[in-house]
């Protein structure tokens, strides 16, 4: 049994544009394909928090895990675990400019001091010997490809974040 259209012979005059039937069966075959692709996307993390888009950049004296892809005005988790640390103090610098497309909601823990220094905002932290976890809930304000270079006690980190509408 084929997957073909059957021609009706019938006495009444009406046509039947099967060509038109075949080009409708293929666009809805690709349409079906590319909807399930959407979503298999989705489930993944490509639109925002899953497998895909998290990105982790590992220095010697601590981890940051970010958030590639994300949603406009959805909050997303700039997380940096700070490994055992001798010094008491843990310096987190954001450019101005970054800052710009971004707003910071809460941090989590309260940063000891805050300081505007020439185009960075240095947040600091009072460390405890043996390691923090510091958590920046940041929602994007601008869609598009976000660039930035934080700053972890001096150690440069690249973020690249892609912001959907």
């Amino acid at each position: 049994m084929g997957k073909s259209l059957e021609k009706v012979k019938t006495e009444l005059e009406i046509e039947e544009h099967l060509d038109a039937h075949k080009r409708g069966f293929i666009v809805q075959k690709i349409g079906m394909i590319m909807l399930l692709v959407i979503v298999a996307l989705g489930a993944i993390g490509f639109f925002g928090d899953g497998l895909v888009s998290t990105e982790s950049v590992t220095l010697p004296s601590c981890v940051v895990e970010f958030q590639k892809f994300h949603r406009h005005e959805a909050r997303m988790k700039l997380s940096i675990s700070v490994l055992r640390k001798e010094e008491d103090k843990i310096t987190v610098s954001f450019p101005s400019a970054y800052l710009k497309s971004l707003e910071i909601e809460t941090i989590t823990p309260d940063a000891s001091n805050i300081e505007l220094r020439g185009d960075r905002v240095d947040y600091t932290f009072s460390g405890n010997g043996f390691g923090t976890t510091i958590n920046f809930s940041i929602v994007p304000r601008k869609m598009g490809s976000l660039k930035g270079e934080i700053q972890v006690n001096g150690a440069p980190v690249h973020l690249t974040h892609f912001i959907y509408p």
